[in-house]
């Protein structure tokens, strides 16, 4: 079994925000694969699943718990169905890539998102597969990084953003039918910052 997580923030005004990258790739995700979320109290979030041939069955969760208690909902389904820590993958925003980059990675520190490190202090295990995208650092100096990432994208964004959104897709398809590895080989960007902010690996 699998377990594919999709960070972001519930609520109309939070939709198109920096934040909500892992929510906008699991809702096209849904619509592409024609399965539908259903909110869930005992498991924090809305969530969903499908049967795959490989893994038997695929989770799906957005947690609505808001960012820093991310944890609290994937440890909730994870424990419920008897998922491993090594078998949850999260895909969520980063700042220090620009945006237009893709990092797929086995595990590593939280780099300042309080939503992955809330769930590696849920389950207790750093290395957790994830796929994050890049949403680069503030623009203006002296915006401060709060603002940044819940600020919506622009309309010039949110088209390379929709792109980013099928790429993520791909890679996520890919890391299901194959491996990580896999994944990380085909999928992964690196697109250079304006600011030179250096990546996270």
């Amino acid at each position: 079994m699998k377990l594919i997580v999709g960070l972001g923030n519930i609520g109309k005004k939070y939709e198109n925000t920096r934040h909500n990258f892992g929510f906008l790739v699991l809702d096209r995700l849904a619509h592409q694969r024609k399965f539908k979320f259903k909110d869930s109290t005992k498991f924090q979030g809305a969530w969903a699943s499908e049967s795959d041939p490989a893994h038997k069955k695929i989770f799906y969760l957005k947690p609505s718990t808001y960012m820093n208690l991310s944890g609290s909902a994937v440890q909730a389904l994870a424990y419920f169905y008897k998922i491993e820590a090594k078998d949850v993958f999260v895909v969520y925003d980063d700042l220090d890539l620009a945006l237009g980059s893709v990092r797929l990675a086995r595990g590593g520190g939280a780099g300042g998102h309080k939503g992955i490190q809330s769930i590696m202090n849920a389950l207790g295990i750093r290395e957790i597969p994830r796929l994050k995208l890049g949403i680069g650092k503030p623009k203006h100096e002296g915006q401060e990084t709060a603002d940044h990432v819940l600020q919506s994208f622009n309309s010039e964004e949110m088209r390379e953003v929709s792109k980013l959104i099928d790429h993520a897709i791909q890679a996520i398809e890919a890391y299901l039918k194959d491996d990580l590895d896999v994944a990380m080989n085909r999928f992964n960007l690196t697109v250079k910052s304006p600011k030179n902010s250096s990546d996270e690996s």
